[in-house]
């Protein structure tokens, strides 16, 4: 399920990008990093109180990801 869903996204965002994505390069495969990461936020970004705020957050990316696709569907079907 999860594959189907993230194999839409990948479409969806090739599409929107014309192609563009797929020119981007590749995430690095470990972090750049072994230190911890700063406990203070970079300078304009939001802080995250805890965990619960962080699930919320992705559950409405997750809503409003499925939303677009859905109409993007709909407007395809037109």
């Amino acid at each position: 399920m999860e594959e189907a869903a993230q194999e839409e996204i990948d479409k969806v965002l090739f599409e929107i990008t014309e192609g563009k994505i797929g020119e981007a390069p590749l995430p690095p495969t470990e972090p750049a990093s072994r230190e911890p990461a700063s406990k203070e936020p970079a300078a304009g970004e939001p802080e995250v109180e805890d965990e619960t705020e962080i699930e919320e957050m992705q559950s409405r990316n997750k809503t409003l990801m499925f939303s677009f696709i859905n109409y993007k569907a709909e407007l395809e079907n037109k």
